[in-house]
C-alpha cells in the first residue's frame, strides 16, 4: 500500500536545523578567508614587481642613457678590463 501523500512529513529537529546553519556559515566565513589570503598573496606580489620595475626605471635606465651616450664619443671601450674602463669612462663623463 501506497504512503498518502497529503500526510504531514515528518518534524525536522532542532539539532539538524542548527547545525545545517552551522555548516554553511562556516563555509562561507572559509570562503571569504581563502579569498582574502589569495588577494593578500596577490597584492604584495604586485608591490614587489612594482617596486623592482620603480628600480629599474629610476636606476638602470639612465645609467643605460649615459652608456650609449659614451660609446660613439669613444670614452667607453671593449677591453679585457670592461669595469675598470667602464668606471674611468664614467668618471670622465660626468665630471
Amino acid at each position: 500500500m501506497l504512503a498518502d501523500p497529503c500526510a504531514a512529513a515528518p518534524p525536522i529537529s532542532p539539532v539538524w536545523t542548527l547545525a545545517q546553519s552551522l555548516i554553511a556559515g562556516g563555509a562561507g566565513l572559509l570562503g571569504v578567508l581563502i579569498g582574502t589570503i589569495a588577494t593578500t598573496i596577490n597584492a604584495k606580489r604586485e608591490r614587489k614587481i612594482e617596486r623592482f620595475k620603480t628600480q629599474l626605471q629610476e636606476f638602470y635606465s639612465p645609467m643605460l642613457g649615459v652608456r650609449s651616450e659614451m660609446l660613439p664619443e669613444g670614452i667607453l671601450t671593449t677591453s679585457s678590463s670592461r669595469s675598470r674602463s667602464w668606471l674611468n669612462g664614467l668618471t670622465k663623463f660626468l665630471f
